[in-house]
């Protein structure tokens, strides 16, 4: 019968010795990829190569912010419609955007609470706002800024 080595085919061991194991698995990640606020793209952890990581609450409150107003197809009222002037009431107006921006995720899902919205306004027409929230489902405060302008 025809074989390799000494076996006929499909009657003996092939190779001689013990298998190599595979390289362990990565540990998973624990939560949703992180999301840089300036350049809005995902960004790599330099000690484990991998996907950095960022709690699920965070990263869709970070979504709310930096989507603008009526640009998704899907969710046609989510994201934030920023004034066109810096005028005096540009602070109110910036913070009832992104009251309803969160409307989703305070009254509809009830997730999170809002705590403050703080904004700064910078020259240039630029702006620095931070939400900072708890997040119902762990009964933790974090935050969130974002440059706007």
């Amino acid at each position: 019968m025809p074989g390799i080595g000494l076996f006929p085919a499909g009657f003996g061991p092939f190779g001689i010795g013990t298998p190599l194991s595979a390289d362990p698995l990565p540990t998973p990640g624990s939560g949703c990829r992180f999301i840089d606020p300036s350049s809005k793209d995902y960004a790599i952890d330099t000690a484990t190569k991998q996907f950095q990581q960022m709690p699920p609450l965070r990263q869709r409150v970070l979504l709310a912010l930096i989507t603008v107003f009526a640009s998704s197809t899907a969710v046609p009222k989510m994201g934030v419609q920023m004034p066109t002037k810096m005028g005096r009431t540009y602070e109110a107006q910036v913070r009832n955007s992104i009251n309803v921006a969160l409307n989703q995720l305070v009254n509809i899902e009830k997730v999170m609470r809002v705590n403050s919205i703080t904004v700064i306004k910078g020259s240039g027409g630029r702006s620095l706002v931070t939400v900072s929230y708890t997040d119902l489902t762990t009964n933790t405060d974090d935050s969130v800024s974002r440059n706007f302008g």
